[in-house]
């Protein structure tokens, strides 16, 4: 039987386990399984200004998709620790059936290195992007940014195909684009 989970509290304090992709501790399971904390959904990031009429669609669906694990959440600043994204990106495949990547495991030293003294706070992310997209795209998937108009990063893999069918795709409040080259 398939476990979905149903998120509860998504406040500030499960943004620092959402940045390595596990989402926060508060919850239950739809099958019955326990998690412990509130039986009542709240608005996720409580701290953000919603409108009178609450979150949105693609606030809520980044919630669900954050504490499933299958979105994998950044601050703009950069990883806690080196090979956070991966880690992430790594269980977020595993929740959504895609192959386990074949990563390269000095990524981010190699980024580090070539950037030397002109790294600045938020710099290592878009190369470590980059280069995360290029090393999925050899295992014929994508590394997908739902683009949000904000500082953070909402990433998800996909298989090459359907990146390929929503790249570009628009909505209230999103826009999907490559978080990585072309």
């Amino acid at each position: 039987m398939a476990r979905i989970f149903l998120p509860e509290s998504v406040g500030s304090d499960s943004r620092r386990a959402r940045s390595d992709g596990r989402g926060g501790d508060a919850g239950r399971l739809a099958d019955g399984g326990e998690r412990s904390g509130n039986a009542f959904p709240k608005y996720p990031d409580l701290d953000d200004p919603f409108e009178d009429d609450g979150p949105s669609a693609i606030q809520l669906l980044l919630s669900v998709g954050q504490e499933a694990g299958t979105i994998v959440w950044l601050d703009w600043s950069g990883e806690e620790y080196l090979g956070a994204t991966r880690a992430a990106l790594t269980r977020a495949c595993a929740r959504l059936g895609l192959a386990a990547p074949a990563w390269d495991d000095e990524t981010e030293r190699r980024i580090l290195d070539h950037l030397g003294d002109r790294l600045e706070r938020g710099g290592l992310l878009p190369p470590l992007l980059v280069s995360i997209d290029e090393q999925l795209a050899v295992r014929g998937m994508r590394l997908l940014l739902i683009d949000i108009d904000s500082d953070s990063y909402q990433l998800v893999p996909v298989t090459a195909d359907l990146f390929a069918r929503v790249v570009g795709g628009e909505g209230d409040g999103f826009t999907l684009r490559s978080a990585g080259g072309t």
